[in-house]
């Protein structure tokens, strides 16, 4: 159990390095986007104004919604380690002559699990909204390219 358990919490690690460095890519990317198009704001007029003028508020509330999730993902970290260090004393106990002093570390692991659950939860919800956004966001630049 404790083997599957560190196998897929390697899986998991590394998937979390994996979308921490496409956040950050994401994120200079988004901030060099949303600065031409706020240069471009000011060149515009009537339509195209309103238009982009949506797409940058769509794009400032989807750099929010990234820092959140990023924000949300690295207390996971923590939570992670606190899991393992209580499962790994609740099986040193199980071993040692007293296997019912293990009670107290699996309680604390398992309300561990449940906060990194919750956590995870909430990032779904997260990414389920950005992947809303960017689907508004695609059609706001199909009307641009329209409009132009």
């Amino acid at each position: 159990l404790i083997q599957v358990i560190l196998k897929k919490e390697g899986l998991l690690k590394s998937s979390m390095v994996r979308l921490k460095k496409l956040y950050t890519q994401m994120k200079a990317w988004d901030q060099q986007q949303l600065k031409a198009q706020k240069a471009r704001l000011q060149k515009l007029q009537g339509e195209e104004k309103k238009v982009l003028q949506a797409e940058i508020a769509a794009e400032v509330q989807k750099l929010q919604l990234e820092k959140q999730i990023f924000a949300l993902e690295s207390a996971l970290d923590p939570k992670i380690v606190l899991f393992n260090q209580n499962l790994g004393q609740a099986v040193n106990q199980i071993r040692s002559a007293y296997p019912y002093g293990a009670k107290p570390y699996l309680d604390q692991s398992a309300t561990v699990l449940t906060s990194i659950l919750t956590l995870l939860r909430k990032v779904k919800r997260i990414e389920e909204q950005l992947e809303s956004m960017i689907k508004t966001e695609r059609k706001l630049l199909q009307s641009e390219i329209r409009t132009t």
